[in-house]
């Protein structure tokens, strides 16, 4: 038993092995590609591969993984069909050694799909099918966790009565603060050029969001809107703790002293459409 940066003891006691892959699994959220290890065409049969680094998990149950090297390689493949397609698996094991394989193999990590066309004589014509997946540290943020957005179409009034829009669920790995950012683009029913300035931009109504997290009112944000398009902006953020939870965002028409909103942006390129996304911001002290 030891620890990371501490010295063996006289006895030359120190981690082992399955200590190390214990630490380094506690130090993601989430495992793949940390840097480099860009996977590109070249002018014959076969990949080239950039140096990196790739976490992987070796084991869930026992919470291991471990750190690879990845060299600058590389590795060839089979010639092209005949006919039709085929996909290309440029993996990696644990050990560092870059393959091609056919088929997916688990055990390893896959750097990238590629779709290899009939009768092709050059990787540079293949094309990457998935995005690449990369390691998140346990300090760095999950991005977007969940999002709504305006399913109502352009120039659709907006219901007075409250209506739950969206219905969500997630897991949080730790505890984090979470931020849930709001773009509302609407106006009043009776302004009919979105574009040209009316003639009074006073507020005639308002819209008001309802954002719960297990089945709890957390906050409520109001947008006033008048008979000139706007789109405006709002943020909340809560510390959420560790584990599965649900959101739900209710909406409403609140006051109205004119013909009613309308939303805007679906279906117009001008306008950027209402929204609620969920990101994390990173883990809590």
């Amino acid at each position: 038993m030891g620890a990371l940066g501490k010295a063996p003891d006289a006895a030359g006691n120190g981690l082992t092995p399955l200590e190390h892959r214990r630490l380094i699994w506690a130090d993601y959220h989430s495992f793949g590609i940390v840097k480099g290890c860009e996977v590109s065409g070249t002018a014959g049969m076969a990949y080239r591969v950039s140096p990196g680094k790739v976490v992987m998990e070796t084991s869930r149950a026992n919470r291991e993984a471990v750190e690879v090297p990845v060299p600058a390689v590389e590795v060839a493949t089979l010639p092209a069909p005949t006919s039709g397609s085929r996909t290309d698996y440029v993996l990696v094991d644990s050990d560092g050694q870059v393959h091609v394989r056919q088929a997916n193999d688990e055990t390893m990590f896959a750097l990238s799909v590629r779709a290899v066309p009939a009768g092709v004589t050059a990787t540079t014509a293949t094309t990457a099918r998935v995005d690449r997946d990369h390691a998140v540290s346990m300090f760095g943020s999950l991005g977007v966790i969940d999002r709504w957005d305006e399913a109502l179409g352009h120039r659709v009034a907006i219901p007075n009565e409250r209506r739950t829009i969206k219905t969500g669920r997630f897991v949080l790995p730790a505890d984090r603060r979470l931020m849930f950012d709001f773009r509302h683009s609407a106006c009043e029913a009776g302004y009919t050029d979105p574009i040209r300035m009316p003639m009074s931009a006073e507020p005639t109504g308002a819209t008001l969001y309802t954002l719960s997290i297990d089945n709890q009112v957390k906050a409520k944000l109001t947008f006033y809107h008048s008979k000139m398009w706007e789109t405006k902006t709002d943020e909340v953020d809560f510390w959420v703790t560790a584990g599965e939870h649900t959101w739900a965002l209710q909406r409403e028409r609140w006051i109205s002293t004119g013909t009613g909103a309308i939303t805007l942006g679906n279906g117009d390129s001008d306008i950027p459409p209402s929204y609620c996304k969920i990101v994390d911001q990173g883990s809590t002290r």
